[in-house]
Formats: C-alpha cells, structure tokens, sequence
C-alpha cells in the first residue's frame, strides 16, 4: 500500500521543463519548441516554485532567441514566436496572475 500511495504521489509532480542554451539558430528553434512542450505537458503538476522556475526559464529562453533572431530565416523566427505564445498560453491557463506579468515584463524588455 505504501509503494502504491508513493508511486501515485510521485506520477503527480514533474520536474519543471529546463531551457538548454543554444549554439546555433537551428538548435534555438529546436530547444524552444522542446522547452514549450515539455511545459505544456507538465504544467498541470506546476507547484508555484516551478513556475517561477519555468518564466525564469523562458527569460532564458527569450534572451538566446534575441541573440540568434538576426541568423534566423522567416520560417524560424515564426516557429519561436508560436512556441513563445503557446508557452503564454499555458501560464494563463495554469500559472498565477503574477507569473503572466513577469512574462509581460520578458517582452517588454525585448521590444525595447
């Protein structure tokens, strides 16, 4: 009984999807849709820690973007802009108030 209540406790948190900075435009695209989507899947399970942990992530994630946008083509510059709104999505729908702003705040500080 004990194995099972622990196996059910441990199914219910996920460790919070990590950014891998990027070499190259190509894995930037690349590590951006994986980063998205491991959040997405996980983010149900976020405690409030792991959200802070995954916006950090996203600043991250956001600043190599700003890095390597000049070396992307059209095509790669869409699929991180999709990614990044998909990523906004999932905060709204499963973050606090206070982690959308901070996301806010990423933004704003890249269309300065």
């Amino acid at each position: 009984m004990f194995l099972f209540v622990l196996l059910a406790f441990a199914s219910c948190h996920t460790e919070p999807a990590v950014y891998q900075m990027s070499d190259s435009p190509e894995e930037m695209v690349n590590n951006a849709e994986k980063f998205v989507k491991e959040t997405v899947k996980r983010s149900r399970h976020y405690s409030n820690d792991d959200w802070k942990m995954t916006v950090d992530q996203f600043a991250n994630m956001t600043k190599d973007y700003v890095d390597k946008k000049n070396q992307m083509s059209q095509e790669d510059i869409f699929r991180v802009d999709s990614a990044r709104l998909v990523f906004t999505k999932a905060v709204a729908k499963n973050g606090d108030e206070s982690f959308v702003n901070k996301i806010k705040e990423v933004y704003n500080e890249i269309n300065k």
